[in-house]
């Protein structure tokens, strides 16, 4: 996926101002869009391991309604397709 943004002269100075200060701080050379490259990355992990988590816990939500023996044997077959 390619983002195109369009940013005003003042965001821009901005950008280049955290942009410039990590560089300093950290001793990179990294550059405007490699920093929004990062942060966009980090946001789109964060949506992906919440979307993980809601699943793990809607398969937990579901299966605490089955009877314990279910609930076992349920835990055993995932854990041998895990590893496997």
């Amino acid at each position: 996926m390619n983002i195109t943004l369009i940013l005003d002269q003042e965001e821009i100075d901005c950008l280049a101002d955290v942009v410039a200060a990590r560089n300093t701080a950290a001793g990179t050379s990294v550059t405007a869009e490699q920093h929004l490259a990062e942060i966009c990355m980090a946001e789109v992990i964060r949506y992906k391991t919440a979307a993980y988590e809601s699943s793990v816990a809607s398969l937990g939500d579901a299966a605490r309604g089955l009877p314990y023996d279910d609930r076992k044997a349920l835990i055993a077959q995932v854990a041998a397709q895990l590893q496997s």
